[in-house]
């Protein structure tokens, strides 16, 4: 999802660098193309315009940061939550390659004893995991 947000100010901010230049050149000559209208109904609804214009360029100026803020917020946020799950897989991964170790289940009192413990140990260790990973996924 953020990927698609990303492509999306990608494009408007595209869009605002290629018409960057057109605005410098417009604004840069406002004054001239006012001027040489004179005092002319024409020149009012000109320069109206392009008070217009800038205010409407500096809106988008203005939006195109806020969604880079949000998606730089957002980004972060979806880092972390993919470092954790990476971690979890991991740890998940780990735990069962130990489980595999264990089997078969049975055997001599000692071997079923040592099985119990360690089964005993994972289930703790799965708790802690599960509380850690839902503290985890309850701040992003």
């Amino acid at each position: 999802m953020s990927g698609l947000f990303l492509l999306i100010f990608q494009d408007i901010q595209a869009e605002i660098d290629a018409h960057n230049d057109i605005f410098k050149s417009i604004d840069g000559n406002r004054q001239k193309m006012v001027k040489a209208l004179g005092n002319s109904e024409e020149a009012a609804l000109l320069q109206h315009r392009l008070d217009d214009m800038n205010q409407r360029w500096n809106d988008l100026k203005v939006k195109s940061a806020n969604i880079r803020a949000h998606l730089e917020a957002s980004a972060e946020k979806w880092n972390r939550l993919l470092t954790s799950l990476e971690e979890l897989i991991k740890w998940l991964n780990t735990k069962d390659e130990e489980l595999k170790k264990q089997m078969p289940i049975g055997g001599d009192v000692p071997t079923l004893q040592q099985q119990y413990d360690h089964c005993k140990v994972s289930c703790i260790t799965f708790i802690d995991t599960y509380a850690t990973m839902n503290n985890r996924m309850s701040q992003i």
